[in-house]
């Protein structure tokens, strides 16, 4: 019999590890939303938002991504390649991204309805403070409609975790690659 050399299958797959970790830091993106809310941290309908939530929040996303590369690396054998890591952090992200696409719905349907009038009328006070007249103001208020909807922010919450996600996959790839 001849001596065959069998590939060994990973122990967990690429997306299992990515799922593990970007709920674990979605879930986390969420409890750390709702602290800074009820804590008057942070107020998005007021325009007050906190320096410690965001970087909080980024250290949150570099922590699952790291650890999802990490952890995809050990199943490997301690070999990555960038494509296989970069892959890894950015399905973290893509959960991470959607888990903020539905927390922000919650948020903003259950949670915090108030809040888009709130930024409604902060836009509106801007506007006023640029001198811009009822019937201006009135105008970019019906164009500015489709975007304080519930949809658009939970749209927007998911790009913008996902597309921070990949950035972030990017760096993370190159450290973690043993090429």
């Amino acid at each position: 019999m001849e001596n065959q050399h069998l590939i060994e299958e990973p122990k967990e797959s690429m997306w299992s590890v990515a799922l593990k970790y970007g709920l674990i830091g979605g879930l986390a993106l969420m409890v750390l939303s709702l602290i800074m809310h009820l804590s008057g941290m942070e107020n998005i309908g007021e325009g007050k938002t906190s320096i410690l939530s965001s970087i909080t929040n980024y250290a949150i996303m570099i922590g699952a991504i790291a650890m999802s590369i990490h952890t995809y690396k050990a199943v490997l054998g301690n070999q990555i390649s960038f494509g296989n890591a970069f892959k890894t952090g950015m399905f973290t992200s893509l959960i991470m991204g959607v888990m903020m696409a539905v927390w922000m719905f919650i948020f903003f349907t259950f949670i915090s309805p108030e809040t888009l009038d709130m930024i409604a009328e902060l836009a509106a006070e801007e506007m006023e403070g640029q001198g811009l007249e009822d019937e201006e103001i009135e105008a970019a208020q019906g164009m500015m409609g489709m975007f304080m909807s519930v949809p658009f922010f939970a749209f927007t919450g998911f790009l913008g975790t996902f597309i921070t996600g990949v950035v972030m996959s990017l760096v993370g790839g190159l450290i973690f690659k043993t090429e």
